[in-house]
């Protein structure tokens, strides 16, 4: 297992030291020592003394995934989830009834008397079953009032087509916050992002104007980029300022980046010349985010680009995916799993609605990604956030066979991450103070 991590740089080379999270300027002359070696010039300890962040498995406030609905009304040709059934499976219902969710809201009320962190809607597309939804939420709202439960954030994805101004009205007077979905500009968006018949109907079209809609109307939302093939094969580089300036008036919020995993040829990325040009893009999209940051421009979030500083400088170790235990999916025939990746499996099924269902006790998901083997020699092992045991297993079958395109999607954020840090805490102390408080305050917002 390495300790030790060189990132080059023209005029000299970042060490990084991953037990102790401290970042070295050093010669270029010194760049091929090994560990024993570096052991024995730096003060550094061989134990991994950096504390996970905080919180205790399985006791935090749980946050809940429901799928709403089995179905799509688009047909997204990169699509993972096999249009919200994520392996094919047809036997259970398209969507949840209004029995499972009365059930589950009475096993909320009954065993989570200190509350609801979060309650998402998901699919699919939810909004399929919004006559249903429009019922419950209320249903859901009153029974919390009732027993003195604080009402929980109330969270809905959806890929907009449906979101009409009645919906909108909707969330408006329930408060609810909604994901979006919109991979960059409109030529590469459509290219992926389609209906199922053929047709000049443009995604991008229908979640731009809706977009404009909910900042009139003050409606919070996220948004979630896929990068396929068709971005690497359009990508020169300088162009992700490009692209993301042509978004600036809907993308003042959080936005999540990762790269597509899938087989479907035309958007699966899987050559060395895709890995080439995804690692490119993820160092742009870094700049770009930091100098927003550095600018004092938080209304733009991205984390996946931001927060390795903050873990470095915290001195944290990236703390995995919480499914299963502060997080889990709610099927529609009210079984429960860890998270829609495992919904089809019944090895990983932790319950149901009416009987209940148990959490896990410990995080599991950070233990095996740094204690991973395909892992352990990985610059990131201490402050990957994309490692994701669902999709790894629903790939490839196994839980911690890592996914090419998301390491080193990872491992160039990371590397961009450190030498920015290197260059800062050359500088101004007060500097690499006042940048990671503006980064860190924008996530707490």
């Amino acid at each position: 297992m390495r300790d030790f991590f060189i990132v080059e740089e023209k005029e000299y080379d970042v060490l990084y030291h991953v037990n102790s999270n401290k970042v070295f300027r050093i010669n270029k002359s010194n760049s091929q020592y090994t560990d024993e070696d570096l052991y024995k010039v730096i003060d550094v300890s061989r134990e991994n003394n950096i504390k996970e962040m905080k919180g205790a498995a399985g006791k935090k406030k749980i946050s809940l995934n429901l799928m709403s609905s089995r179905t799509c009304n688009l047909g997204c040709k990169y699509c993972f989830a096999g249009e919200g059934e994520y392996g094919c499976n047809n036997i259970k219902p398209k969507t949840i009834s209004r029995g499972i969710y009365e059930d589950l809201t009475n096993y909320l009320l009954e065993n989570y008397k200190e509350g609801i962190d979060t309650i998402s809607f998901f699919g699919g597309e939810p909004l399929i079953d919004y006559k249903n939804i429009k019922e419950v939420i209320p249903y859901m709202e009153k029974a919390f009032n009732e027993n003195n439960i604080p009402i929980p954030r109330i969270c809905l994805s959806t890929n907009s087509v449906l979101l009409t101004d009645e919906v909108m009205d909707f969330c408006v007077e329930h408060n609810i916050e909604l994901g979006l979905s919109l991979d960059g500009p409109k030529a590469l968006n459509d290219l992926g992002r389609t209906t199922k018949a053929k047709s000049n109907y443009s995604a991008y079209d229908r979640v731009y104007e809706t977009t404009l809609k909910l900042i009139e109307r003050g409606i919070p939302y996220k948004m979630q980029m896929t990068l396929n093939k068709n971005h690497l094969d359009n990508y020169k580089k300088g162009c992700i300022k490009e692209w993301m300036d042509s978004l600036n008036e809907i993308t003042n919020t959080d936005i999540t980046v990762c790269p597509v995993t899938t087989d479907i040829e035309g958007f699966a990325i899987s050559s060395e010349e895709d890995y080439e040009k995804l690692d490119s893009m993820a160092r742009e999209f870094v700049h770009y985010y930091f100098d927003e940051y550095y600018k004092g421009n938080t209304s733009k979030s991205a984390a996946i680009f931001i927060t390795p500083m903050l873990f470095i400088v915290n001195k944290q170790i990236a703390r995995g995916c919480a499914a299963g235990e502060k997080m889990v999916l709610v099927d529609t025939d009210g079984s429960v799993y860890p998270c829609q990746m495992y919904c089809n499996d019944e090895k990983y099924k932790l319950g149901d609605v009416v009987n209940g269902f148990s959490r896990y006790e410990a995080n599991n998901n950070t233990c095996n990604r740094v204690n991973n083997e395909e892992c352990q020699n990985c610059i990131g092992r201490n402050l990957c956030t994309i490692w994701c045991k669902g999709l790894q297993l629903l790939t490839n079958g196994k839980e911690n066979s890592v996914l090419k395109e998301r390491c080193v999607f990872q491992r160039a954020i990371i590397e961009e991450n450190l030498k920015i840090l290197s260059r800062l805490s050359e500088g101004d102390k007060k500097e690499l103070k006042e940048v990671c408080k503006t980064i860190y305050y924008s996530f707490q917002s």
